[in-house]
């Protein structure tokens, strides 16, 4: 297409705003539930509501998060806009100690974050396919963007990190890939770029896969020969290498058992089985999936998940050797390597905290989506397929607003992650407790059909909880059902003899029951 002519070029201009518009619409609308939503207590207390450097934030603090790691891990540039949104939106009048941040700025900046990234899959894909494949970039871009594995990462407060990280890492992919097009701006673009890629470090180290993303794109997609590709981004993969290093000391697996090293792969192996299913599946989605080291290696037939790729990797192999280099099978490689690329410093094959709960995570996939982006951009651009793709990212879309409300509150998080995952846990007792608060303060509020409702739910999931049975009991009392608080006091004593609010109950209640 000659783009040369001012009304074919205005004609293209013109077009791509209005796809522009569409991805990020389509973005926003799929996650709109988000921005009504309270922290989610997970990570979000340590990290806001209760950390006295936020409450209120200061100059000091954020020079502080840039003097030395915090929990183990080195995200200045994060901590900076948590910061500045903190006093954006800081209350000085809460009701509570952990009350003074409003949740609402943080929920609506990580939308807008993941928006951007929206934006930027679109740019990039276009940069890929072709300025003029519209339709496929934005298709590609919507899969990135509206996919239900994304949810973790906008949703939760605390996910800033992931798609801070992303966004910033998207836009150095670009302008890498852009600093090889013109030889006039190619030192200015190759310089941003590294300063954009620093930035995505600092926002958190799992940036570091941007170079081999870069020379995976430039190589594959580009046709740049391997070696001048590694040559040009030679000074970025020393970049990220010391960078590895640097945030391998900081964040030491303190808390894991140690794994053997050639069991490694076999963890690898069953987290990449896990994160294809959850991307051509993506139901059961939670916080805690508690596929841990010990899990995954003992008697739960997990151990044999390394099987499925294995099996993918052979066939695309002999895929490939069987096209012999043609663009589908360039374009499956690139996506495959994208996806496993993304994903590579948390697969277990170096250890990491969050192991002691679960090797996978949602917001694990959320740049590592870019591969899924590329293979559908294509599969739009080349195939007889692209029918079913509005049909598919339509039900992506709604799957990913049902999603999206299940984080509106500590209590729908660990309803939710429950649910996925019944084992005994933390969650488990976490999920009781949040009912027992939930209860209280139904109580407090005099919705006493509520509390006893809820209080109910805590005493069917535990039934040696005394608090909830003494509570239970006196809203009961207090509606004159002595006759059903009476024996709710008596177990709850027998549980715990020494909980007093349960023996003075008890004895106003028989004193009410038996009048003198």
């Amino acid at each position: 297409m000659d783009f040369k002519s001012p009304d074919i070029s205005n004609s293209l201009r013109q077009r791509t705003m209005r796809w522009r518009l569409i991805v990020i619409f389509a973005t926003l609308i799929a996650f709109s539930p988000v921005v009504r939503h309270e922290f989610g207590g997970w990570d979000d207390e340590q990290n806001l509501t209760r950390n006295p450097q936020m409450n209120p934030p200061t100059l000091d603090a954020v020079a502080r998060y840039w003097r030395a790691p915090n929990f183990d891990l080195y995200v200045p540039m994060t901590w900076t806009a948590w910061s500045a949104l903190a006093r954006a939106g800081y209350m000085a009048n809460a009701p509570s100690p952990d009350a003074h941040l409003n949740p609402y700025i943080f929920h609506t900046a990580n939308l807008a974050l993941h928006a951007t990234s929206a934006l930027l899959a679109f740019e990039l894909l276009r940069r890929l396919l072709g300025r003029d494949a519209l339709v496929a970039s934005a298709a590609g871009a919507l899969v990135f963007a509206v996919h239900p594995v994304q949810v973790e990462a906008v949703a939760w407060v605390s996910g800033m990190k992931d798609v801070l990280a992303g966004a910033l890492s998207l836009a150095a992919i670009i302008l890498f890939l852009d600093s090889s097009r013109d030889a006039k701006t190619r030192w200015p673009t190759y310089l941003l770029a590294i300063v954009t890629f620093l930035v995505a470090l600092l926002s958190k180290p799992s940036a570091v896969v941007v170079p081999a993303m870069v020379i995976v794109l430039d190589c594959l997609v580009r046709g740049s020969p391997l070696r001048k590709s590694i040559v040009r981004f030679a000074p970025v993969l020393v970049i990220a290498l010391a960078w590895a290093i640097f945030s391998h000391f900081i964040q030491q697996a303190k808390h894991i058992d140690a794994v053997v090293w050639w069991q490694r792969p076999l963890i690898a192996a069953d987290a990449i089985t896990f994160y294809l299913a959850k991307i051509v599946w993506p139901l059961n989605l939670g916080v805690h999936y508690g596929r841990t080291p010990k899990y995954v290696l003992g008697d739960h037939g997990a151990r044999w998940t390394f099987v499925v790729p294995c099996l993918l990797t052979f066939a695309l192999i002999a895929w490939i050797i069987r096209k012999r280099g043609s663009e589908a099978s360039r374009i499956a490689l690139t996506g495959a390597l994208l996806l496993v690329i993304g994903v590579s410093p948390v697969l277990g094959l170096l250890p990491f905290d969050f192991q002691e709960y679960s090797t996978v995570a949602d917001h694990y996939l959320y740049l590592a989506m870019l591969g899924v982006a590329v293979l559908v951009a294509w599969i739009v651009r080349r195939t007889e397929w692209r029918t079913i793709v509005p049909i598919i990212i339509t039900l992506l879309g709604v799957m990913t607003w049902r999603q999206a409300r299940t984080w509106h509150d500590a209590l729908s998080i660990a309803e939710q992650t429950v649910a996925v995952n019944p084992l005994p846990g933390v969650w488990n007792d976490r999920l009781t407790k949040l009912l027992l608060e939930r209860a209280n303060a139904q109580a407090d509020q005099g919705d006493d059909a509520s509390a006893i409702a809820t209080y109910r739910r805590v005493i069917a999931r535990d039934g040696k909880n005394s608090i909830a049975m003494s509570n239970l009991a006196s809203v009961l009392a207090s509606d004159g059902k002595l006759d059903g608080a009476i024996p709710l006091y008596e177990q709850a004593l027998r549980i715990d003899p020494s909980l007093e609010s349960a023996r003075v109950g008890l004895e106003r209640a028989r004193s009410n029951t038996n009048p003198r």
